[in-house]
């Protein structure tokens, strides 16, 4: 969580959906904050705090240091505690301090043992125990890690697409995503935005079937439509599957990629933009290097975009 970032340095992000994320974590640590300063001020006497102490024994440099620790630090966890089996939410030490590497899950749970985690590789005596932290993408190992990995094969960037109201294909177009499980949500001004992932290095199923739907014409529509139904009441729903939106025709695809291609263009410019004035910078913080990482990575992604 980019706590201790200036506000000029957070400013520098404002291209990037990570910027918004970042500002919702400020405002949720400073509302915590003054919560357990009012809770701190009205702690009963028995308790030996100084009376009307609240910011005086904890100072907002200490909390952010607690907060940012606990943010960074925390891994969800099983635990067998009697008859009782579940997971969550822990610290724990050493462990903690691992540094990831890119490869398979070495961390398992035993419940005679308890945690175990194996290194990814041998290790010369001080050198560093890496651990694979999952499947994340940058956005979120920089805000909840603080830091971004080049080339990170699981990396995505959710393309909010915009069906608009005055489509006149509007309502068919809704139909099919409804029908094909796409999911989507209707914006107060009538338009429907569908969430597509753009994936590092691959070509996403789920974001070619969005693309076709989103630039299809009436003819294809309707064929689209009649292949699509949802399953007869006489198929069980554990034995439907989900079709993949077919290939409808060769000015469809072309269309699709087209669209694509022009949203990736824009973002790219604004990045490229973005990141020439970051660049330019004399004498940048480690902060503002940081986010030339992260907004590299993005126009990473978005290049694949060009591509298709």
């Amino acid at each position: 969580m980019p706590l201790y970032w200036t506000p000029a340095e957070l400013q520098a992000l404002n291209v990037s959906p990570v910027f918004a994320k970042a500002m919702t974590g400020w405002r949720m640590a400073a509302k915590q904050y003054v919560y357990l300063v009012h809770l701190l001020r009205s702690a009963p006497a028995g308790l030996g705090l100084p009376p009307s102490c609240g910011a005086t024994v904890l100072p907002f440099d200490v909390y952010r240091w607690a907060f940012a620790a606990t943010i960074t630090r925390q891994n969800r966890v099983p635990f067998v505690r009697g008859q009782q089996q579940g997971d969550t939410l822990a610290l724990v030490p050493v462990w903690d301090m691992c540094n990831h590497e890119e490869g398979a899950c070495t961390t398992s749970f035993d419940p005679e043992k308890g945690l175990e985690c194996h290194a990814t590789a041998d290790v010369a005596a001080g050198g560093s125990i890496n651990i694979f932290y999952g499947p994340r993408p940058n956005s979120e190992f920089f805000l909840y890690q603080g830091f971004v990995m080049s080339k990170n094969s699981y990396d995505y960037f959710v393309l909010p697409l915009r069906l608009v109201k005055i489509d006149p294909l509007l309502k068919m177009k809704t139909l099919l995503l409804r029908n094909l499980a796409i999911e989507f949500q209707e914006a107060p001004s009538g338009d429907i935005i569908v969430r597509a992932v753009l994936r590092a290095g691959q070509h996403d199923k789920a974001l070619r079937g969005v693309l076709r739907i989103a630039v299809i014409d009436t003819k294809e529509a309707a064929a689209t439509l009649l292949r699509s139904l949802p399953p007869p009441p006489a198929v069980a729903a554990d034995d439907y599957e989900v079709p993949e939106t077919p290939v409808l025709s060769t000015e469809n695809e072309e269309a699709a990629a087209a669209y694509l291609r022009n949203i990736c263009k824009e973002q790219c410019d604004t990045l490229t933009e973005r990141l020439e004035e970051l660049v330019a910078e004399e004498d940048p913080s480690y902060h503002d290097r940081l986010a030339v990482g992260l907004l590299t990575e993005e126009l990473r992604l978005f290049e694949v975009g060009l591509g298709w």
